[in-house]
């Protein structure tokens, strides 16, 4: 409970048309309204709070060249932080 919310409109009058509240990169945002990093939605799942997004199309609510773009990102920290863990470990290392 709570890892997911629901959008609703927060005009002067309250709607909620049944989809997921999500961030501009397609990240669902808590029932406290924290972004969860660890998922993106794309397509259905996110049609409500933006439209078209299930045609792929890259001028429309474009979500997976930043979903694409975050992963890039983390690959490269991942491996940036186990490079620097293997040459403390060889720095170590007798020789």
């Amino acid at each position: 409970r709570g890892t997911l919310r629901f959008f609703e409109n927060e005009d002067d009058i309250k709607y909620a048309p049944g989809c997921l509240d999500l961030d501009y990169k397609g990240r669902p945002l808590d029932s406290h309204g924290k972004v969860n990093r660890d998922m993106t939605f794309y397509g259905t799942p996110t049609e409500g709070i933006t439209f078209d997004n299930d045609t792929l199309s890259r001028s429309r609510n474009n979500f997976a060249s930043q979903w694409a773009f975050d992963v890039t990102l983390d690959i490269s920290r991942i491996q940036e932080r186990t490079n620097k863990k293997h040459e403390r470990e060889n720095e170590l290392l007798p020789r």
